[in-house]
């Protein structure tokens, strides 16, 4: 299945290590949720910004400038307002439909950009969605979306802000919510019927007394269930909550037990998967203050499928010579994924005399499994860590790989075997001179083997490339391209 990871707002970052992004982000934590797309809630003072428009579109690095201290970065073309800028990370389905959010110049706006959310369907065909859209059940307008993620019917699920003209939805129990809530943010799911917003800030919490602060992680599958990480206040907190046939179920939540017999709770610190088509989702939890879990809801249940501190499937021999299990010690807060059986990704740390990191799978029906360790050898270096992990109903998994000192690769794992896409240093075929990978993020694969991702180029150009067995590496869309209009 594609993992939705699926990043957040107030324009949400791309996690490409050591690259400058278009604006800023809001911190990884959230999850918590995965790189993790908080909504924020509250006014941040920004710092000064320079003369330059920094709000225009750029590219996520800067150009190598030669190695003189006098020597002065090429600046970026400035772009037209119907030519990409920059591109929120692709989500696909099983149909081959692949969606992901498009930024470009607006002048004259107080922002000084725009966005969209771009579809590209099997046929070569676009659907776009544009901003400022009207709702179905709820008399205000969309004015921004983030966090998308799309489903078996091409619906999608995202985090969006509201014009403000209705107020905040009337709570009795909250009487300081505009202390924090500072913007209208909702919970919205765009049909072919139209758009429609499923939460708001200031809604109540199911059972609790808070109300919900922000929202982020956002998914639902075809049969309209709806998953989210929101965040509470008054009291504060965090939790997983899903959304069914319009009533709000919390799943976990700060300060909950965990489903092991033991007494230690959930954090604040959640990153999900997207939910699949049996209504199960499995996210990292961050454990009180010193553990963490990989956990999914199956059947209504939390059930855990590794904790840390707990055996893990890697065999080792001791000083002696005796055989034994390493331990799960950590799961570096990344977000696991999970198909539409209910097979389980994820990557995480483990101890022992040969001790690194692996990509482990739980199948529905089988048990935990090692697929790859640090020492692993591929054509071209040997694995140090594994990232962003998503797994189709094939078993086919991608996943970002790092090897050698900080290179990284978006790599397959198929029936024979684990092969490179695309790998830091190579060239785009069919590009200029200068068009070689740097940089990748947040992969995705759809039943159909093809797979998608965010990438940088070492000219300082990004876009979204796409991968198959037949046409190999290719780009789907650059910055500079003309955009597709709505039909």
């Amino acid at each position: 299945m594609r993992n939705y990871r699926i990043s957040l707002f107030v324009c949400l970052s791309i996690a490409l290590g050591a690259i400058g992004v278009f604006f800023q982000s809001v911190t990884a934590q959230q999850n918590k949720t995965a790189p993790h797309r908080n909504v924020p809630t509250k006014e941040v003072q920004k710092p000064a910004k320079p003369a330059t428009n920094d709000d225009e579109p750029v590219a996520v690095t800067p150009k190598n400038a030669p190695d003189t201290e006098t020597a002065t970065p090429k600046p970026a073309p400035t772009l037209r307002p119907d030519q990409f800028g920059n591109f929120r990370n692709p989500t696909t389905n099983s149909k081959g439909q692949v969606a992901f959010l498009g930024l470009h110049n607006a002048p004259g706006t107080s922002a000084g950009y725009g966005h969209a959310v771009f579809i590209f369907n099997p046929d070569g065909t676009w659907n776009v969605f544009r901003e400022n859209q009207k709702l179905l059940n709820l008399k205000d307008d969309v004015i921004s979306v983030n966090g998308i993620s799309i489903n078996e019917n091409g619906d999608l699920t995202f985090v969006g802000q509201l014009a403000g003209k209705e107020p905040l939805p009337e709570n009795p129990h909250a009487p300081n919510r505009d202390q924090f809530i500072s913007k209208p943010f909702g919970l919205f799911l765009r049909t072919a019927e139209g758009t429609k917003v499923l939460v708001r800030l200031g809604e109540e919490v199911p059972n609790m007394p808070s109300f919900f602060s922000s929202f982020a992680n956002s998914s639902s599958n075809s049969k309209g269930v709806t998953a989210f990480i929101g965040s509470y206040s008054d009291p504060d907190g965090k939790g997983l909550f899903i959304q069914e046939n319009g009533k709000l179920r919390l799943i976990a939540r700060s300060g909950q037990r965990i489903p092991t017999g033991e007494e230690r709770v959930f954090s604040e610190h959640y990153y999900p998967s997207r939910i699949n088509e049996r209504g199960e989702i499995t996210w990292f939890s961050r454990i009180g203050s010193d553990g963490g879990g990989i956990f999914v809801l199956r059947e209504g249940k939390i059930l855990p499928i590794a904790i840390q501190g707990k055996s893990a499937p890697v065999k080792y021999k001791d000083a002696d010579g005796k055989e034994k299990y390493a331990n799960f010690i950590g799961f570096g807060n990344r977000a696991p994924a999970i198909n539409n059986k209910g097979d389980v990704v994820f990557a995480a740390f483990f101890d022992g005399l040969e001790y690194g990191r692996g990509l482990f799978l739980k199948p529905v029906d089988g048990e935990l499994q090692l697929l790859a360790r640090s020492g692993d050898n591929f054509a071209g270096g040997a694995f140090k860590d594994f990232n962003f992990p998503a797994i189709n109903d094939r078993g086919e998994i991608v996943f970002v790989g790092n090897y050698g000192g900080n290179e990284r690769g978006v790599f397959i794992r198929r029936s024979k075997g684990i092969e490179p896409v695309a790998l830091a240093g190579q060239k785009l075929a069919n590009g200029s001179p200068e068009d070689i990978f740097n940089q990748f993020t947040w992969p995705t694969v759809n039943d159909r083997g093809d797979v998608y991702f965010y990438g940088q180029l070492k000219n300082a150009s990004v876009g979204i490339f796409r991968w198959d067995t037949t046409k190999g590496l290719r780009a789907l869309v650059r910055r500079g391209d003309k955009m597709p209009e709505p039909k």
